[in-house]
């Protein structure tokens, strides 16, 4: 359970501390653009050298990570988690949070996103269904705002056709790094994933 935080100002970062667990939440930002970028940079690093990554933070809506390795944060939000509908996919309840997190910055890193931006991502060669419906990819649509936190869910070619394909150039790319196989290639080509 998560109490009031105590909030404390150590260089540039705001800090908190919720239930024991310091979580960077930010930068103090200044009239000089490089100085923001400088306080940004440091705010990353500092996340990164006290291993907050994964933590979280809960936020209305949601569960805020990061920022990752290239800046980016990521909010696990609650709209897709539970009960799926007509509208929204949801995330399967056996894959955690941070592992959500964790699949978005591995897609981030290893650059599997398309030419409009959005990230793709499989698990485990595809074999960890990520969604509830029994989706086996997720999707990272691109922000409208640089600055704004990234989101994800499941998707399913085989359910929804073609909006839920990756590209073709994104599966080849799974399936150069190893990602995946040719057999689940052939498989998500073929819409039956």
């Amino acid at each position: 359970m998560l109490v009031a935080p105590t909030v404390s100002v150590k260089g540039y970062c705001r800090t908190e501390v919720w239930s024991r667990r310091t979580v960077i939440t930010g930068a103090y930002y200044a009239r000089d653009p490089t100085l923001n970028e400088r306080m940004d940079r440091a705010s990353a690093r500092s996340c990164t050298k006290v291993g907050l990554m994964d933590s979280g933070m809960a936020i209305s809506g949601g569960v805020l990570f990061g920022p990752n390795a290239s800046g980016k944060t990521y909010i696990s939000l609650d709209q897709h988690r539970g009960v799926a509908d007509d509208q929204k996919s949801t995330w399967h309840d056996g894959f955690a949070r941070p592992a959500e997190y964790e699949l978005f910055s591995t897609a981030d890193a290893r650059e599997w996103l398309d030419e409009k931006g959005n990230y793709w991502a499989v698990h485990n060669g595809g074999l960890t269904v990520l969604g509830s419906r029994g989706e086996h990819i997720a999707k990272f649509p691109r922000t409208s705002n640089n600055r704004d936190p990234w989101h994800g869910y499941p998707v399913s070619p085989k359910r929804r056709g073609l909006v839920d394909l990756p590209p073709d150039y994104c599966v080849e790319r799974w399936e150069a790094t190893e990602a995946i196989d040719r057999v689940w290639a052939r498989r998500i080509r073929g819409f039956k994933v």
